[in-house]
């Protein structure tokens, strides 16, 4: 096999070619099927892995439930960090599959990936590819080989493999020499890796052959930031900073850290110990007196999370999705009010318009335009036939295996990213309105509440934290708010795909749903960032909301209209764009319909109709 160059950008081969990722490979010199292998260099990713093992382990988590046998180790390399994130510097494949036919004479070989497949010893025509290979949903995938066994007449020597083009159960091995058939089907292959069942016949580039299993996080901290930051308290200081609390971004989980875990008094006592002075020492007073008032000063907060009542488990997974907020926020913000006192007066009449629209028609009480948001995005290993931990096969509903990527030079797995530097809205939602609606529709006594930091707090008190990125909540009020915000962010970025430039499949989205928050951003390929979404919040965000409403039915009515979930013509968008593959979406949340889909488990609608968040 020739030797060939493909030059591709980081976050081309996060989502294409890497490791175990079979893919078509086109160059001048060759032209056929690889599989990439692992790269020859690697550099550190600038996210410490700490940072991300909660979402790892909400990704894993399906996985690991499923019942197959390599689930306890899934689940014990993530618990016990046995990790590694890295940016790959190359990229690396081999030939892939290693299988080549005669189109004349269905003359089968298979070669080492490292020699030339050659010509066929009958025809004297050159071999081609035979794309086709035996995948498993444990993950494991194996090219097709010919019997080992002699033909029914005891000749032993090569093989045909004839009505290849029909169905996979009428292919046949045929000897050379004869022509006889082999008794055995090609169709029929038992996985040897997990022993749980057939294989299934696929072409090698086959998009179902490859998941890329991924997560994203917001403006994660460097290495260097993260060692700054004391985690036991993060989650309650991200708490604070959900309720107003605590001052936003890094700077004020830093300080929250830091006043949490240590002690000021007793921290400059133990200083002046050893540096030999004294108790007494008149130097010391003004420094006790100062950590007394800023003790005194910076307590009420922590004693307010406190008083909420979350149980510690509770309190990590509430933590962890306040944290990703407010690290979101701390992205150059700029709100409309920036916007206003930055633009000329005649401009303000058109951004008083806007700021009412999205109150008065929408429920959304801030839209935020974060111009410098660092986002990382990390292949954490892969599935094959499923994205999900179960696929829908002809045998039924099989488990579906995650892999890892195979192992570096050293024992932590390595799981492979890019940092870059993006734009995005983030759009929030009024609580209070959220809670209106769920008491108007039944699925709560309402709660009588007053004042917007009243319903954040009833929000992360009362909401059960999501887990799962593939399946909605199972708690009707939970699943009511996530697909809430859902239906509104797919709505919102079909409306923005429109004006800003780029396809919705460069558009992804980031849910909040215990905060009723949601954040659009470019999903960029590359290094450059085409401002598209800033130019659509400066100027041409009205006429992206009212497109919002401006057509609520959809292409496939009354068929989707009397479905409990959302079609691909109304609100779906590419599973590249969408943080939970597409579950918990329903036109009838925000535009109203017959309450089937979110009531039902809770016993409280019947016939009667759901009321719309947007339109009711």
């Amino acid at each position: 096999m020739t030797t060939d160059r493909l030059q591709r950008s980081p976050n081309q081969a996060l989502y294409r070619y890497m490791p175990e990722q079979p893919y078509s490979w086109a160059t001048p010199r060759y032209r056929g099927g690889a599989i990439g292998t692992n790269p020859n260099a690697t550099t550190d990713l600038d996210v410490a892995e700490e940072w991300l093992k909660p979402a790892l382990a909400r990704l894993i988590e399906p996985f690991a439930a499923n019942g197959l046998s390599s689930a306890a180790a899934i689940r014990d390399l993530i618990d016990k960090e046995q990790y590694r994130l890295v940016t790959p510097l190359d990229l690396r494949a081999a030939r892939f599959p290693n299988t080549f036919h005669c189109s004349r004479c269905d003359y089968f070989r298979r070669t080492d990936a490292t020699r030339d497949p050659g010509l066929c010893p009958q025809c004297r025509i050159r071999l081609e590819q035979f794309n086709w290979v035996y995948a498993h949903t444990c993950g494991e995938i194996a090219e097709i080989t010919s019997p080992v066994n002699p033909c029914p007449n005891g000749h032993r020597g090569s093989w045909r493999l004839t009505d290849w083009q029909q169905r996979g159960s009428r292919w046949v091995w045929r000897c050379t020499t004869c022509r006889a058939a082999d008794p055995r089907s090609v169709a029929t292959m038992w996985c040897r890796s997990c022993g749980g069942g057939q294989m299934s016949l696929r072409r090698s580039n086959s998009q179902d052959l490859h998941y890329a299993q991924q997560i994203t996080v917001l403006n994660p901290p460097t290495r260097i930031e993260h060692a700054s930051l004391v985690s036991e308290h993060l989650p309650k200081a991200a708490v604070a900073q959900a309720l107003g609390l605590l001052e936003p971004g890094k700077k004020g989980l830093r300080k929250a850290g830091i006043i949490a875990d240590s002690d000021a008094e007793d921290l400059i006592q133990q200083t002046a110990a050893r540096l030999g002075l004294a108790a007494d020492d008149p130097m010391l007073a003004p420094l006790i007196d100062q950590a007394r008032r800023a003790k005194d000063t910076s307590a009420p907060w922590l004693a307010r999370v406190d008083a909420l009542g979350l149980q510690d488990e509770r309190l990590e997974a509430v933590g962890e999705e306040c944290l990703q907020l407010a690290l979101a926020l701390d992205a150059d913000p700029l709100t409309l009010e920036g916007l206003r006192a930055t633009e000329p007066a005649d401009r303000h009449p058109a951004i008083d318009v806007v700021a009412e629209q999205l109150s008065q028609a929408f429920g959304i009480t801030s839209v935020t335009l974060l111009r410098k948001l660092p986002v990382a995005s990390v292949a954490a290993g892969y599935t094959r036939m499923s994205t999900t931990a179960w696929a829908e096969t002809r045998r039924g509903r099989q488990p579906v295996g995650f892999r890892f990527f195979p192992t570096l030079k050293e024992t932590r797995i390595p799981m492979y990213g890019v940092r870059t530097e993006t734009e995005g809205l983030l759009f929030q939602l009024d609580p209070l309105r959220i809670i209106d609606w769920l008491a108007g529709n039944g699925l709560i006594t309402d709660p009588a509440l007053t004042t917007t930091d009243q319903a954040r707090q009833w929000m992360l008190q009362n909401l059960e934290p999501v887990t799962s990125i593939f399946d909605p909540p199972d708690e009707p009020v939970t699943r009511a708010v996530v697909t809430l915000v859902h239906s509104a962010s797919h709505r919102m970025m079909k409306s923005l795909a429109a004006r800003c430039g780029l396809n919705i499949d460069s558009l992804a989205e980031h849910l909040f749903p215990l905060a009723g928050a949601f954040l659009i951003y470019a999903n960029k390929r590359s290094q450059f960032t085409l401002g598209g979404l800033e130019y659509v919040f400066r100027r041409d965000l009205s006429d992206a909301l009212t497109e919002l409403t401006a057509e609520t039915r959809c292409l496939f009515d009354p068929v989707c209209r009397d479905r409990e979930t959302a079609c691909v013509a109304c609100l779906h968008v590419s599973e590249i764009s969408c943080s939970r593959f597409n579950s918990a979406l329903s036109r009838k949340v925000l535009f109203g319909g017959q309450a089937s889909l979110l009531t039902a488990a809770a016993g409280t609608f019947g016939g009667r109709q759901w009321t719309g968040f947007w339109l009711p």
